[in-house]
């Protein structure tokens, strides 16, 4: 993707303190998005700040045990969409949050 391909949107990440989470948002930054990371920081699950401290400045951190099943994220305009499946998103995430534990 070109820079500033994603100039303007607002992207939000659950867990986003993690391995995965916080190199997707370093990513997204480079491309633009406006980016909203969240995370409930639970111990054993990988997250640390020192994961974004690249681009730290550049997005909003909440610290929250919000989920996608959450209604306040649609209202607020963000809509989940899945890694692998919409059709069983749960199955996915569960996957994908405990696989590598």
């Amino acid at each position: 993707m070109k820079k500033n391909s994603l100039a303007g949107k607002r992207v939000l990440i659950l867990g986003g303190l993690g391995f995965i989470g916080s190199n997707l948002a370093i990513r997204l930054v480079s491309l633009g998005a406006k980016v909203v990371v969240v995370d409930s920081m639970l111990p054993r699950y990988g997250g640390n700040l020192l994961n974004i401290e690249p681009v730290k400045d550049q997005i909003d951190i909440n610290f929250s045990d919000i989920t996608v099943e959450d209604p306040e994220l649609k209202q607020a305009g963000y809509y989940w969409k899945g890694a692998y499946s919409t059709l069983h998103p749960f199955v996915t995430l569960n996957y994908l949050i405990h696989g590598h534990l």
